[in-house]
């Protein structure tokens, strides 16, 4: 995660590393790919050419009782080699 606000997400969203790869690899699979940007880590910071997706799956709630749509948005960079992954976003879509 790159940025404080991705970390913060994260957090309220109750994931874990392999929660988060699980919904990048769905995001890329079967999402919808929105745009390409640059992203700014901070005012200060390195930049980072980013891709955005859109993932829509079903997740079991607890008030409902049953799988609803949830909708996401994710935003990433990947490194020139291709082993690394900036998570810039990633949170429900309101």
């Amino acid at each position: 995660m790159w940025t404080r606000n991705c970390v913060q997400d994260v957090q309220a969203l109750a994931f874990d590393i392999a929660d988060v790869r699980e919904l990048l690899t769905q995001a890329l699979t079967t999402g919808h790919y929105i745009n390409s940007q640059w992203c700014v880590q901070k005012p200060t910071g390195p930049w980072a050419a980013c891709d955005s997706y859109r993932l829509s799956r079903q997740e079991w709630n607890d008030a409902a009782y049953k799988n609803l749509p949830c909708e996401y948005y994710v935003k990433f960079a990947i490194g020139k080699t291709g082993k690394l992954l900036l998570l810039v976003s990633c949170h429900l879509s309101l």
